[in-house]
């Protein structure tokens, strides 16, 4: 064998080979990397089958392909995105081909770069996504197959019991006669908060369909960690937040008072609530502060966003939103009745979730930095349409709520998608709280 010829020959082989690929694999390097995403979904037009140029991919990146799993039953979707986002990138946004369920894009190398595809129902009510934080080297050619799940889950409850709902489909949880108040989702995991009743109202959490009893009281938030499970609300009279089981509990308040929400952000526990006096006001790591004192009005939800606390709330006497901003508080109205249920943040932006009312009716809405904003409300004489609970994804806007007939006053479990009513097609159902994966 003549080793010099292969010493000589193969590597500009490889080499040759590497710049006729330079345009599909960026093997030419520099500071981008060239990502192929794929999603395999049983509605597009072919079954997607690795090509000569993916397998060249996968040798290269010393990678293999593995096929994303489909979401199941037989949806179809209007569009596909594809968001990429990192610390030092600037972000792409941009349809995915629905015939081939894979694009290929440039994207700056660098360390955590998040990869999310967001479908888009059509012809159903319910989204998809999914998403893949991975580290790309400069020169990289990689291949990400990307499986769906179930975008939209809501809590609440039945006639009869606590439940939540993910993309429409009903999960009945164990307990009876009260409801699952808040609801979240971590490592495909579903976990909600909220109470059963015993005789008396117990405070609970469910991890999946298993509950997990507290004590008497109430629950009214769940946040969740890879160490640990929180859950604001009250035990006894004592406002504070639990610790994965009762013996974890941490008392807030001073006397008779309750956490309506909390929130976890840079290693911090944020909660807020109703304190004695009364006083409305919100704990850091256990620390208070006071935002106002009398009765008739209480606080709803907690936001955290670039070192700020944002807070919704309501008064009684009269009935009328509002929120804060750290200390300051905005009115949202003045002149009509109206409640603030939940609130979040995406940038400078403030979205406040909940309805108003006129002539005793009743609309869901949500302000958008205090300008009210008008969902789809069913145009029947005495209908009523309820907002509880705001989530901000993909640019996408989505509450829950419900709406009645006061001629039947039934209850129905609803959601909206950018001002759209949905509704979840279950009479003497109520819906608390949304999560939006």
């Amino acid at each position: 064998m003549n080793n010099k010829y292969y010493t000589r020959v193969l590597p500009m082989a490889i080499l040759a080979l590497c710049m006729a690929f330079t345009g599909f694999t960026g093997c030419a390097g520099g500071d981008m990397a060239t990502v192929t995403v794929s999603v395999k979904h049983p509605d597009f037009a072919k079954t997607y089958t690795p090509s000569f140029f993916d397998r060249m991919i996968a040798f290269f990146s010393l990678g293999t392909r593995a096929e994303a799993g489909p979401p199941t039953g037989g949806l179809t979707f209007e569009r596909m995105r594809l968001f990429v986002s990192g610390p030092d990138i600037a972000p792409i946004n941009t349809q995915i081909p629905m015939n081939e369920g894979k694009i290929t894009v440039s994207v700056p190398s660098g360390k955590n770069i998040l990869f999310r595809v967001k479908a888009d129902g059509s012809g159903t009510t319910y989204d998809y996504a999914g998403q893949v934080v991975t580290d790309l080297a400069p020169g990289e050619s990689r291949l990400l197959a990307i499986p769906m799940r179930a975008a939209i889950h809501i809590g609440g409850r039945t006639s009869t019991s606590a439940c939540y709902w993910q993309n429409g489909a009903r999960v009945n949880l164990p307990g009876t006669s009260v409801e699952a108040t808040a609801i979240t989702v971590y490592n495909d995991t579903v976990y909600c908060a909220g109470m059963y009743n015993a005789g008396n109202t117990v405070a609970c959490y469910w991890v999946s369909t298993s509950r997990y009893d507290l004590m008497d009281g109430v629950a009214n938030s769940i946040a969740v960690t890879p160490e640990n499970i929180y859950v604001g609300g009250a035990r006894g009279s004592q406002g504070g937040y639990w610790v994965n089981n009762d013996a974890g509990f941490v008392q807030l308040s001073q006397g008779g008072g309750e956490i309506k929400d909390i929130s976890l952000a840079g290693g911090n526990v944020f909660a807020a609530g109703v304190d004695e006096g009364p006083v409305l006001a919100y704990w850091v790591n256990g620390t208070r502060t006071v935002l106002e004192s009398g009765p008739n009005r209480t606080l709803t939800g907690i936001y955290v966003s670039g070192g700020n606390v944002y807070i919704s709330g309501y008064s009684t006497s009269p009935q009328r939103a509002f929120y804060y901003k750290n200390n300051t508080k905005y009115n949202l109205e003045t002149s009509i009745d109206s409640s603030a249920r939940d609130i979040v943040v995406v940038g400078e932006d403030v979205y406040v979730a909940g309805y108003y009312t006129i002539d005793s009716n009743n609309f869901a809405c949500y302000w958008r930095n205090g300008v009210r904003v008008d969902m789809t409300h069913p145009i029947v004489e005495g209908n009523d349409t309820f907002a509880r609970a705001i989530a901000i994804k993909d640019g996408d806007i989505y509450m829950a709520g419900n709406f009645s007939n006061d001629m039947t006053p039934i209850d129905t479990a609803c959601f909206w998608k950018n001002g759209t009513l949905y509704s979840l097609n279950e009479d003497d159902t109520y819906a608390t709280s949304l999560f939006v994966y």
